[in-house]
């Protein structure tokens, strides 16, 4: 009888749990406003780009072109072209600084291994050196050099529009 009982017990315990996880299924969520972008980032006038390097940057075949500054370079050479900010040579000077950098790993990959390298726009509040921001993405492997730089270009492709919108660029 001891045994039928707990066996009772676990079947409406059961039950129970489906019956939520069911009921949790029919009812929709309300969606979530978006919460504000810091004030700072969208009322910036200056800007300081901060070379945040590369870290772990493959020193093997899988090295993109430009080394290990590229990243900086091309970010730095494409908000100059977007008019968008003063830009500064020196972070106190500036209503916000974005830090570029890249990142790369070692990952398995079969017998072997493959870099997974991934590219981040980190926004900080100079005066408090709070990171109001991060945006990131992964940069594509690829064997052919050419692939490599073209995967590189588009992650930065990527990373700017998003700075670019958060700033309230048109």
């Amino acid at each position: 009888m001891r045994r039928v009982g707990s066996y009772i017990v676990y079947v409406i315990c059961g039950m129970a749990l489906l019956g939520t996880g069911l009921m949790s299924q029919g009812q929709r969520s309300t969606p979530i406003a978006p919460a504000p972008i810091p004030a700072p980032i969208v009322a910036a006038k200056s800007l300081f780009v901060a070379n945040g390097g590369a870290e772990d940057f493959p020193q093997d075949a899988n090295t993109f072109s430009g080394g290990p500054d590229r990243a900086y370079n091309q970010f730095y050479a494409e908000m100059k072209k977007l008019g968008r900010f003063r830009l500064v040579t020196n972070p106190s000077d500036a209503d916000i600084v974005i830090e570029i950098r890249v990142t790369s790993s070692s990952v398995p990959a079969g017998n072997s291994s493959r870099m997974d390298s991934q590219l981040h726009a980190v926004v900080i509040e100079p005066k408090t050196h709070v990171t109001m921001w991060v945006v990131a993405t992964r940069i594509v492997p690829a064997i052919r050099q050419s692939a490599r730089d073209q995967n590189f270009d588009q992650a930065m492709e990527y990373i700017f529009m998003q700075i670019k919108g958060l700033t309230g660029t048109p």
